[in-house]
């Protein structure tokens, strides 16, 4: 998907807004809807979304899970990731190293960031500077995630089941080209085929 172009297309839509870009980037990767981000920045090497201080990502002692939070900053640099990486390489999370260095008891802004010249290096692995912070500015969470940013890629099988209003039924979604701007491909590119639930496919 074009995460960029998604999300400045989110902001025209009236009432949701980017409401509507959360909701489909969690859709993508489910987990990352047990903290309701709200992206509120996404851009080439930069990306921002908070996680609301609310009982539901809360720990024993009421503040915001540190799991929460590292979901969170996987979340932020999966965003920056498909923004900035170059259309002929994927990249995959390999690592993360965090520090606690305060508590989490407020709305929690993650943050991602990269620079440029980190796309293009012969380095494969990739290291994203990543931190937490609270409403008056102390960073709660910090260093990094480290992915495989430069891994070069011919071919990228998707493949997706979903519903469709076209066919009225699940539907089969399969290209070679990967899951990277599947919605700007040639329709001759991407095999779309409707199933029966009761009898799957023949």
């Amino acid at each position: 998907m074009n995460v960029l172009a998604l999300f400045e297309k989110s902001k025209t839509i009236p009432v949701l807004g980017t409401r509507v870009f959360d909701w489909g980037f969690s859709r993508k990767a489910p987990y990352f809807g047990s903290i309701s981000p709200r992206f509120t920045v996404v851009e080439a090497n930069h990306a921002e979304l908070v996680i609301k201080n609310r009982r539901a990502v809360h720990n024993h002692i009421g503040t915001v899970h540190a799991i929460a939070l590292c979901n969170g900053l996987e979340a932020a640099m999966g965003a920056l990731a498909e923004a900035s990486i170059p259309r002929t390489k994927r990249w995959i999370p390999k690592g993360m190293t965090v520090h606690y260095t305060a508590k989490a008891d407020s709305d929690i802004t993650c943050i991602a960031e990269t620079n440029p010249e980190q796309w293009t290096s012969d380095d494969p692995d990739l290291p994203v500077r990543v931190r937490g912070v609270r409403v008056d500015g102390t960073v709660y969470k910090s260093n990094g995630v480290t992915f495989e940013g430069a891994v070069p890629a011919k071919h990228e099988v998707y493949f997706s089941l979903g519903d469709s209003t076209h066919f009225r039924a699940p539907t089969m979604t399969l290209t070679h080209q990967g899951g990277i701007d599947i919605e700007e491909l040639d329709k001759g590119q991407v095999a779309r085929i409707p199933f029966d639930p009761l009898t799957g496919l023949k």
